[in-house]
């Protein structure tokens, strides 16, 4: 219910967010495989590291780019239909329609 309620007009958003979560994982692991080969001298073949790093990244690609995807999607659905994919509840300080 909060997926449809709050990210139904704007997927980029959720898919988006998953995205950068990626990529902040993989710049975490990335910077941890340096400080490994560095600092302790193991090397890259005897961690995962390398290979979470490139995974992470494919992934956050794809979120992102399935967010844009989704996003066009849904706009052409309001956009085909002639809706809005917002309402306006109130206006405020406007001069009346009459």
């Amino acid at each position: 219910i909060r997926f449809l309620s709050l990210y139904v007009s704007k997927p980029l958003r959720l898919f988006g967010s998953l995205g950068m979560l990626m990529l902040l994982g993989a710049a975490l692991a990335g910077a941890y495989a340096i400080w490994l080969k560095f600092a302790e001298g193991v090397s890259f073949i005897s961690t995962p590291l390398p290979l979470l790093v490139v995974m992470l990244v494919t992934l956050a690609i794809m979120s992102i780019m399935m967010g844009l995807v989704a996003e066009m999607i849904v706009r052409t659905y309001y956009e085909s239909q002639d809706k809005r994919h917002y309402s306006v509840l109130e206006t405020v300080n406007l001069p009346s329609a009459e």
